[in-house]
C-alpha cells in the first residue's frame, strides 16, 4: 500500500477509521483549518489525517502563510495546519548537498518568519519535519539492484517496506536460506535481521502485524549505500539523491541544525552576505526563423545533462516529425509531442509522482501552443519549481503575434531575443517571417502551416526578411526578377531641369 499515491485503492475510512485531531477540535468548538496546496484537498491521505474544519487551498508559500495567520485570528480558539513540501521534494530530487535544497531551506525559513510575524496574541507556532535525510550517491557502485541480482531474488516472494527498512517476504520453507544469502551478499553494508531479531530489537511489535505488513525478514541500512528494488508494486516510491535518515545516523547527528530566525536573532535580508539562491524562471527565447532557437535549446540540454541534470523536452510540429526536436545543423533528439489539448502541468506531476526525475523543462516551437498551455508552464515554474525554457517565433507571416508567443511575453520572467541575427536577402537584419509559394510572398491563409526555409519553389516555404522588404512583399526570388522596385521615392517633375542643369560655379 503506497499511502502517498493510495495504490492499490482502499477505502480511506476503512484504512483509518478513527476521528482526526481536527475533527475532535471542530466538535469541541475550536475553529480549525488546513492551509495547503489545492492539489491535496481531495486526496485520501488528507481525508484520513486532516479531515475536520475547512480546507483552504493556496498555491504559493507566501499566500499559505498569510492565510494561516488569518485563520488563526478567525476564532477565540483556533487550530490551523499549513504545509510546504519542497524542502523534502528538493532533498529527494537533488540531495542535501545541492543549491536547490539549500535554496528551499532558506525559502522555508523566510516563510516561517513571515508567519511568526503575523501571529495573533496568545498563539503558538510549532514547526515540524517528518524525517531527517542523508545523501545517497548516484554511481552504480554505491547501489545494489534487487531486480538484477539473481542471488537476492532467489526464494523471495515479495519485497516490501521502503528505503530505510525493506521487508523481505520469503516463499514458504525458504526463509532461512534467504536470510543466509542476503547476509552473505550484503555483507557489512546492511544489517539483515530475522523476524525474531527484529522483534527483539523493538523494530516491530510482537504479534506479527504492524500497519498491515507481516515481517518475515528485515534489513536496515548501515551507511549511505542504497539497494534498489522495484518489486514492491508498480510505481513504487523511489528516492533519488536524498533519502530518509535513520534515527541514529551518526553523520546527521554530528551536523548542527540550521539557524532559524525563530530561535536566534535574524538579520534583515539586506544584511545577508553572499549569493542568494536562484529561483526558478520561465524564460522565453524568441527570434525569427533560422536564428538558431532549436540549436540553443539543444545546447542547453547538452550543458545541463553533462552536469548530471535531467530535463524534459517538449515540442510541437517540428520539421523532423512527431516527437522530435531538430536543428538545421543536423542535430536531433527525442521529445514529447505537445499536441493540442496537451496539459504540461498534469504530465509533469504524473511524471514526478511515479518516481521519475525532472530538473528543468525545455519547450521548442512554443509559438504553436495555446494560451492556456503557457499558463500551465507558468504553473510548473511556480508550483513544481522547475526552470522552463521556451523557444519560439514571436510573429507569424502576417506580422501578427502567435497566441503562444503573446502569452509568453505576458507571463515570462525574462524574454531573451536571440543574438544570432538572421539576415534578409539584402543583408539587413531579418525581423519578419514571410510565407512563400513558388517564391512569391503570401499574406493570407491559416496561421500555422508547417514548412521551412530553403524549400523547393513548388512547396509552401518561409523566408526571413527585414521589415522594409516584408512590407513590400519582396522576397529574394522577387528581387532577382525585378529591375526596379515599384515603391520608389517620389520626385517632383518641376525640379527635373534644376537637377540636370550644371552648376554655374566651377
Amino acid at each position: 500500500m503506497n499511502q502517498l499515491r493510495w495504490k492499490p485503492w482502499t477505502d480511506p475510512h476503512v484504512w483509518q477509521p478513527y476521528p482526526t485531531v481536527f475533527q475532535l477540535a471542530d466538535a469541541a468548538g475550536v475553529h480549525t483549518a488546513q492551509v495547503s496546496s489545492p492539489d491535496f484537498q481531495h486526496t485520501p491521505l488528507t481525508k484520513i489525517a486532516l479531515s475536520g474544519g475547512t480546507f483552504r487551498g493556496k498555491l504559493t508559500g507566501e499566500d499559505r502563510m498569510d492565510l494561516a495567520a488569518e485563520q488563526l485570528a478567525a476564532g477565540d480558539r483556533s487550530l490551523v495546519y499549513t504545509y510546504y513540501s519542497e524542502v523534502d521534494g528538493k532533498g529527494h530530487r537533488f540531495g542535501m548537498d545541492s543549491d536547490a535544497w539549500r535554496g528551499q531551506l532558506m525559502y522555508v525559513d523566510r516563510l516561517a518568519q513571515r508567519l511568526a510575524e503575523q501571529l495573533p496574541p496568545r498563539a503558538a507556532l510549532y514547526i515540524t519535519a517528518d524525517h531527517g535525510m542523508i545523501d545517497i550517491p548516484f554511481d552504480e557502485e554505491s547501489r545494489i539492484d534487487f531486480d538484477e541480482d539473481w542471488e537476492l531474488g532467489a526464494g523471495v516472494a515479495l519485497l516490501g517496506g521502503e528505503g530505510r527498512a525493506r521487508h523481505v517476504y520469503a516463499v514458504p520453507g525458504a526463509g532461512n536460506d534467504v536470510l543466509t544469502v542476503w547476509r552473505e551478499v550484503l555483507g557489512e553494508q546492511f544489517w539483515v535481521a530475522s523476524r525474531d531479531e527484529a522483534i527483539a530489537g523493538r523494530l516491530v511489535r510482537p504479534g506479527g502485524r504492524r500497519a498491515g505488513v507481516r515481517t518475515h525478514r528485515r534489513r536496515r541500512r548501515r551507511g549511505p549505500r542504497r539497494r534498489r528494488g522495484h518489486r514492491v508494486a508498480p510505481g513504487a516510491a523511489r528516492v533519488r539523491d536524498g533519502g530518509h535518515a535513520r534515527l541514529h545516523d551518526a553523520r546527521r547527528a554530528a551536523r548542527p541544525a540550521p539557524r532559524s530566525p525563530l530561535v536566534t536573532p535574524a538579520l534583515p535580508r539586506t544584511d545577508l552576505k553572499g549569493p542568494q539562491p536562484l529561483m526558478p524562471e520561465l524564460v522565453f527565447f524568441s527570434g525569427t526563423m533560422d536564428c538558431g532557437k532549436s540549436t540553443l535549446a539543444l545546447q542547453i540540454e547538452h550543458n545541463r545533462s553533462a552536469r548530471g541534470l535531467q530535463g524534459m523536452i517538449f515540442t510541437r510540429d517540428d520539421r523532423a516529425g512527431v516527437g522530435k526536436l531538430s536543428s538545421r545543423l543536423g542535430l536531433v533528439t527525442d521529445a514529447v509531442e505537445a499536441a493540442e489539448g496537451f496539459d504540461f502541468y498534469a504530465y509533469l506531476v504524473a511524471h514526478l509522482s511515479q518516481g521519475n526525475r525532472a530538473d528543468y523543462v525545455i519547450v521548442d516551437e512554443a509559438q504553436f501552443l495555446a494560451g492556456e498551455q503557457i499558463d500551465q508552464l507558468a504553473r510548473v515554474v511556480d508550483d513544481l519549481e522547475l526552470d522552463v525554457f521556451a523557444f519560439g517565433i514571436t510573429t507569424d507571416f502576417r506580422s501578427k503575434l502567435f497566441p503562444g508567443s503573446q502569452r509568453l511575453v505576458e507571463l515570462a520572467d525574462r524574454v531573451e531575443v536571440l543574438q544570432v541575427e538572421a539576415l534578409c536577402w539584402c543583408g539587413a537584419r531579418a525581423t519578419h517571417n514571410a510565407r512563400t509559394i513558388g517564391g512569391e510572398m503570401v499574406v493570407e491563409g491559416a496561421q500555422v502551416v508547417v514548412g521551412d526555409v530553403n524549400q523547393s519553389p513548388d512547396e509552401v516555404g518561409y523566408e526571413v526578411l527585414c521589415r522594409r522588404h516584408h512590407r513590400r512583399r519582396m522576397t529574394a526570388a522577387a528581387a532577382h526578377a525585378a529591375a526596379l522596385s515599384p515603391d520608389v521615392l517620389p520626385v517632383d517633375p518641376s525640379l527635373a531641369d534644376f537637377v540636370s542643369r550644371p552648376s554655374s560655379r566651377s
